[in-house]
């Protein structure tokens, strides 16, 4: 038996007893009630009597002698219809009381199921819905523990710090400036937001943040954020815009990726120049140390080929030992510039088998006719010219009449 159960058989056993003690009270005001007629009684009979003569002038009038006797037998009623009323409040008060004394019982046992359920719930949100709740000055103030698995820390570890604890550094600042500026003035705010583990991992939250008002709905009182894994289905997507070997963008995210970067440049008068990158003799290095070494070759030149471009830059691999970079806002000396210094660093690099190797590269600048599939033609007639003159060069494209 729990507490409430003792709580609802006490109040069931103190209305019993409440109807008892009522019992009694009637008794004994009863006992009283026979007391005092027999006291009076007593007192009567325990008078000497007094002779007074008969006379007509002391003889009680006929309507006085009825006036006494009416006196006396009211007496009788009223001690009958006393007891006649505290019967009727016995009869009557006894099953009013059961059934008050089982009402609440029952209503308790439903609020405790409800109780049960709400319980119930709570455990399951806490366990599986991302929640946090913050002060209007961020400062994480409640977590679930479905918000600190995915974080990495635990509940004790977040309370009281700012969510800040949380952000990634590749997340723009202008994404969390929009954010607080949605929340602070009372609205909700949807988005995606990259976040950062405790180990540094990265995940992706779909989150409402919602401002909870006082009762006037006019002060903050706290912010709810309610948030959805997104990561997996970001992998996804990023599967499918990236190749799988060097991590760089793929065909289809270039040419798309080129499309917007022309239409943008075009629209903006602005400049835009694309590399057209090729490893030179690359099939003998597959057909000596195997295809593994080939793919540790690419990765690598992957790899030089993002730590020295920018990061507004667009990488991608194009072909098989073929790579595509587009440089916004970049004319062409400053595109020549970066495309001769990965050049040379890979022509110093050290390989693992294969020791040294080269590049070629052919560089080519939007002009005011050009598309994205014009602007790839001469990138590409660059590199056929680097190559003709003999490898581990660069070459811008030249106009010819």
């Amino acid at each position: 038996m729990t507490v409430k159960d003792y709580k609802s058989s006490f109040l069931r056993y103190f209305m019993v007893f409440g109807l008892f003690i009522t019992l009694l009270n009637s008794l004994i005001s009863y006992n009283i009630h026979l007391l005092y007629f027999e006291d009076t009684l007593t007192k009567h009979t325990q008078k000497p009597a007094v002779i007074h003569p008969v006379t007509l002038d002391n003889v009680p009038a006929p309507e006085t002698l009825l006036l006494d006797t009416l006196k006396e037998s009211d007496k009788e009623s009223d001690l009958i219809i006393t007891l006649l009323v505290a019967f009727l409040s016995l009869f009557f008060s006894i099953p009013l009381a059961l059934y008050v004394s089982r009402t609440p019982n029952k209503l308790q046992k439903e609020l405790r199921d409800s109780n049960i359920e709400l319980q119930r719930f709570a455990k399951i949100i806490d366990r599986y819905v991302i929640t946090a709740t913050t002060t209007p000055e961020g400062i994480i103030t409640g977590v679930s523990s479905a918000f600190a698995n995915r974080c990495g820390y635990t509940k004790a570890e977040l309370i009281h710090q700012k969510m800040s604890i949380i952000r990634h550094p590749d997340t723009p600042k202008a994404v969390h400036a929009t954010l607080w500026k949605t929340i602070l003035k009372g609205e909700q705010w949807v988005g995606e937001v990259k976040n950062q583990a405790k180990n540094g991992e990265p995940y992706w939250l779909e989150q409402t943040i919602i401002p909870v008002k006082n009762e006037d709905e006019e002060i903050i009182m706290f912010f709810m954020s309610v948030g959805i894994d997104n990561t997996a289905k970001k992998e996804l997507e990023r599967l499918a815009l990236v190749d799988k070997l060097t991590n760089l963008y793929n065909r289809h995210k270039m040419d798309e990726s080129l499309i917007m970067g022309v239409e943008e440049a075009h629209s903006h008068h602005q400049p835009l120049s694309v590399m057209m990158i090729d490893i030179d003799h690359f099939k003998p290095i597959n057909d000596t140390y195997g295809h593994p070494i080939g793919d540790s070759v690419l990765q690598r030149v992957a790899k030089i080929i993002t730590e020295n471009t920018r990061k507004s830059d667009y990488c991608g691999r194009y072909g098989g030992e073929e790579f595509l970079i587009m440089c916004p806002d970049s004319d062409e000396k400053g595109a020549m510039r970066v495309a001769e210094h990965i050049r040379q660093t890979v022509e110093t690099y050290l390989f693992d088998h294969v020791s040294h190797l080269t590049i070629s590269v052919g560089v080519a600048t939007l002009n005011a006719n050009d598309t994205m599939m014009t602007l790839i033609q001469k990138s590409d007639q660059a590199l056929y010219c680097a190559k003709n003159e003999g490898r581990n060069r660069v070459v811008a494209y030249v106009q010819t009449e």
